[in-house]
């Protein structure tokens, strides 16, 4: 899950509850903090404390939905974790990849491809990419025989 979609949706969920809120940019900073943990529930908690149903009925079910987001993708969300393991956590890489990968190997003009036709080639150029041939085609070290 993208780091900087995620902070898009808190964003936006803060600009939900501005009217209930004493401190819109404290409250979303604190929610940052929360993300950047990993602590998904304490996002959910820190909304429910704000008790919409009560002081704003209308924003509680936006503002669940936003919530959702954050509760449904909790295991993706990990990102302390991630940081700490040296992932990435946005998805520029991501998407720079499948354009070296795909779009500068698939997709020129002419070309029409099969998914079964595909797979195998993108399989390879990844690999290759990625300079892991050596998992397909190993280098011996062996001497050469002489003759």
């Amino acid at each position: 899950m993208d780091y900087f979609h995620a902070r898009e949706h808190l964003a936006d969920l803060t600009k939900l509850l501005t009217l209930v809120l004493d401190d819109p940019g404290a409250f979303e900073a604190d929610l940052v903090d929360q993300l950047d943990l990993g602590h998904t529930a304490a996002i959910a908690a820190a909304v429910d404390r704000l008790d919409l149903s009560d002081h704003a009925p209308d924003l509680a079910r936006p503002a669940a939905t936003e919530v959702a987001y954050f509760t449904t993708n909790h295991h993706r969300m990990q990102y302390a974790d991630f940081r700490a393991n040296g992932y990435y956590i946005g998805s520029g890489p991501v998407e720079a990849a499948c354009n070296t990968i795909v779009k500068q190997r698939a997709k020129r003009a002419g070309m029409h491809w099969t998914i079964h036709g595909l797979d195998p080639v993108l399989a390879l150029r990844t690999l290759h990419q990625s300079r892991r041939d050596d998992l397909l085609w190993p280098t011996t070290t062996s001497p050469t025989p002489q003759t």
